[in-house]
């Protein structure tokens, strides 16, 4: 870089006795000198201490009068689909950044769109920017929001995320604004759709659960709902589709994940706190039994193995090492990962499109030693370790599949030992994990 500096210096001063004809060749010439950064959109040089998406979670609100009950507000949970950010007609090409407890909003090309300046230790229940619910003259419209106990305020989040409005906290909700003393919640009654809700009786006292049919085109989404007997108790839950009237029971391998449901996936956790990815129309698991799971957005989505993160396609094929430290949901092709200590943005779809893969190889710094040759993973979840021992610190994990050029070989511990970049290592045991492609 400081050649390059020297040079573009040293040709400033030439210039100044260069005709116009050779002027225009030097500053062509300097303009198409670009850096490439592989897979890189960003290198990862962003210090935030926290990268996350807009998301709703899927609040719906139904303003709607019964006769049982007469009117009520009634909170429930949809799918979401497209980008999260949709469902409250915000921009999707957007995300979250944090830093020394302090939100603004950068964009998938790590544009600021919003000074990374409002406070997080003054927000309620320290949420900092997120979704809630704004008075309107209507009603409430969903909005995403920074609060503020100390000052009695609400900052509104603009549409475009470049801006903020000033409203009293009395004109805003961080919960669905329902009436809790009916505690509506919608639900299917002998494959009936309605609502259930506490009636009362003539002195206004509570007199118990009823349940009222609603006409399903009343909401617009596939929900999350609770499915009741004759005497209102709750049997189990269901994703409900009004547009096809059909019924679908979420996973009996876990519990359900409150707020998961996004494009037609849905995640539960099982017994031993472990993670699996369903999809809610064929009921089957594209990913069991992983630590973490993010957003399904885009055909991919992130997933955490043995404390790093990495991406599965949504046809259940690992496409990425794990061996990020964080990773958000792909969006507009980019997506924000945290390597090596700090936030960058991969060029996913671009990348992966091309032939690329994206590996421990791909994403270290370019290693100017000469290739030996290739050697493919030839099991799930082969090792990557810093050093040609098994003791040295762990990596991440490569993904079955990937091919990754070698530098060097040792014979360490019963194991052959490959050298795929400049600090990263995979054993081999007999040719049992790895395929060596020469």
């Amino acid at each position: 870089m400081k050649k390059l500096l020297c040079s573009i210096a040293a040709a400033s001063l030439i210039l100044c006795g260069c005709s116009k004809s050779e002027a225009s060749k030097v500053s062509s010439v300097k303009e198409v000198v670009k850096e490439d950064y592989g897979v890189w959109l960003m290198k990862p040089e962003k210090d935030y201490t926290a990268v996350s998406e807009l998301n709703p979670k899927g609040q719906g609100l139904l303003q709607i009068d019964t006769q049982k009950f007469g009117h009520l507000d009634i909170a429930y949970e949809m799918e979401m689909d497209e980008y999260p950010s949709t469902m409250a007609d915000y921009t999707s090409n957007a995300v979250i950044v944090e830093r020394n407890n302090r939100q603004g909003m950068i964009n998938m090309s790590g544009k600021q769109l919003l000074p990374v300046d409002l406070d997080v230790m003054n927000s309620s229940r320290m949420a900092g920017i997120s979704y809630g619910w704004k008075k309107t003259e209507s009603g409430y419209e969903g909005v995403f929001a920074i609060t503020s106990q100390i000052r009695g305020k609400a900052y509104i989040l603009s549409k475009d995320c470049k801006s903020t409005e000033e409203i009293s906290l009395n004109e805003y909700s961080s919960v669905p604004p329902t009436q809790d003393y009916a505690a509506p919640y919608l639900a299917l009654q002998n494959g009936v759709f309605g609502v259930v809700a506490m009636t009362k009786t003539d002195s206004g006292a509570t007199s118990g659960w009823d349940f009222e049919q609603l006409d399903p085109s009343v909401i617009h989404t596939a929900v999350v709902i609770d499915t009741v007997d004759e005497f209102c108790n709750t049997l189990h839950r269901v994703i409900y589709d009004p547009s096809s009237d059909s019924v679908s029971d979420l996973s009996s391998i876990g519990v359900y994940s409150d707020g998961s449901f996004v494009n037609g996936y849905y995640q539960v956790t099982d017994s031993e706190g472990l993670v699996s990815v369903i999809d809610a129309a064929s009921q089957q698991a594209i990913a069991q039994q992983y630590q973490r799971a993010g957003i399904p957005q885009e055909g991919y989505i992130p997933l955490r193995k043995y404390g790093k993160w990495g991406y599965m396609s949504l046809d259940g094929k690992e496409v990425t090492d794990f061996i990020f430290e964080d990773a958000r949901a792909v969006n507009n092709g980019y997506a924000y990962v945290k390597y090596d200590g700090k936030w960058g943005i991969l060029k996913f779809e671009k990348t992966l499109k091309s032939g690329q893969q994206i590996n421990i190889s791909s994403v270290s710094s370019a290693c100017i030693d000469q290739k030996m040759g290739e050697v493919e993973v030839i099991i799930d979840g082969l090792t990557i370790r810093e050093g040609h021992s098994s003791d040295s610190t762990f990596i991440g994990n490569a993904c079955y599949g990937s091919v990754y050029p070698y530098y060097e070989t040792v014979s360490d511990g019963g194991y052959t030992w490959y050298r795929v970049s400049e600090n990263a290592w995979l054993a081999d045991s007999e040719g049992q994990w790895l395929k060596n492609n020469g």
